[in-house]
């Protein structure tokens, strides 16, 4: 069996089966004539086993060690079950702390009063924050290519699928990140803090929100700084020669996934998806319609050319 009907059948992205292969929970054979890749039907149960598991939030290192023999599920189920418990123990608190603050608020009238009962008792930060979609990629893509595509779009997957319209998108989505055959480069800068820097991949995560928060609130000076950014960057590339060839370079080593940059597929599907992100486009368009007026000319058109020029 190949790994579509694979897939198929167990839920499980393509991807999600080529990382459990690789961190060696299944062992697939190779067909001697055409060196495919052939699934028994030993590795499909243990493909639903660790589908089912995975639904359970069970870490991929503790399935691992079950399949080994090294842990039994009765243990590992207990386990989990314990987390659940409290879990749910700290949704209670939280309830009733919600609760509590209701009451409180609806006995101020003044709103400040309101807003400062809720900043004192709360501390909420986006970051803690585990949204749907979130969750959804790091368990369908399990590994460094679903952490990338969190850590890059993370400000814009605070959402549920809350409708029939939705539901389609996420599946169309889900599908095409899945279809997606280049891995991303090790280099790449936010690969390396993945692998190597949490620290200052959490530093980066905070500054990306930051970022996403001020373009959606259309910060002034911000707008101003991102306008003056397209419009400097046109003119260097139209008028300095060095700088022209080094830009030209950098864009062509780029690291990134295009299948993931604005104007993609996957950009488009978000777009209808995430409200936040479909705000975040539409003023990144009206920044840049902003500095085409005073360039006189599209600035996206003109540096397209020049790049298809040097390629062509």
């Amino acid at each position: 069996m190949n790994i579509k009907q694979v897939s198929e059948l167990t839920g499980l992205t393509k991807k999600a089966i080529k990382y459990y292969e690789s961190e060696g929970l299944i062992e697939v054979n190779k067909n001697p004539m055409n060196q495919y890749r052939e699934y028994s039907e030993k590795v499909i149960s243990q493909l639903n086993l660790i589908a089912s598991l995975r639904l359970l939030h069970l870490p991929i290192k503790e399935i691992k060690s079950l399949l080994k023999g090294e842990r039994r599920l009765p243990e590992l189920l207990n386990e989990q079950l314990n987390q659940i418990n409290k879990n749910l123990k700290q949704l209670e608190q939280q309830k009733l702390l919600t609760e509590t603050l209701i009451q409180n608020l609806n006995e101020i009238d003044d709103f400040s009063d309101k807003v400062k009962i809720l900043e004192d008792t709360l501390h909420l930060k986006d970051q803690e924050k585990k949204e749907y979609i979130t969750d959804k990629i790091l368990r369908m893509f399990p590994g460094k290519f679903g952490e990338f595509v969190v850590v890059m779009f993370e400000p814009f997957l605070e959402v549920t699928i809350d409708n029939e319209s939705k539901r389609l998108d996420w599946l169309n989505l889900v599908s095409y990140l899945d279809d997606i055959e280049e891995e991303v480069d090790n280099n790449h800068p936010i690969m390396n803090l993945i692998i190597k820097k949490e620290h200052e991949l959490e530093n980066f995560k905070k500054n990306n929100y930051d970022f996403v928060n001020k373009i959606i609130n259309k910060d002034p000076e911000l707008f101003e700084q991102q306008k003056q950014t397209i419009i400097n960057l046109v003119i260097s590339v139209r008028e300095n020669e060095e700088f022209k060839e080094n830009f030209i370079k950098q864009v062509s080593s780029g690291k990134d996934l295009p299948q993931l940059k604005e104007g993609s597929k996957f950009s488009d599907m978000l777009y209808k998806i995430s409200s936040k992100y479909k705000i975040f486009l539409d003023n990144q368009t009206e920044i840049k319609k902003q500095a085409d007026a005073e360039l006189g000319f599209d600035s996206k058109q003109f540096l397209e050319t020049i790049i298809k020029g040097e390629r062509d």
